[in-house]
């Protein structure tokens, strides 16, 4: 499970999904405190896709990822 990362909602911890990290890669995050919102690019055939995942709980495994992560730009205190 190398390659994939928890994201739980900060509100309802069971409602969770996990990011493929070789399909999909954090290009920033956003937040203070606890809660965060990530903005996360997906390659397509032609370009690729940027989307925000909103409401995420900022916990341990997220953050040990961000940090070790030089290329993800962090917005606010987190």
């Amino acid at each position: 499970m190398s390659n994939f990362v928890k994201i739980e909602n900060f509100y309802n911890k069971r409602d969770l999904m996990f990011l493929n990290l070789d399909i999909y890669e954090i290009t920033g995050v956003f937040g203070r405190g606890d809660k965060c919102t990530l903005r996360i690019k997906k390659p397509l055939l032609l370009g690729f896709k940027v989307f925000e995942v909103e409401n995420v709980s900022y916990n341990e495994e997220l953050k040990k990822f961000i940090n070790s992560d030089k290329e993800i730009e962090i917005y606010g205190r987190v």
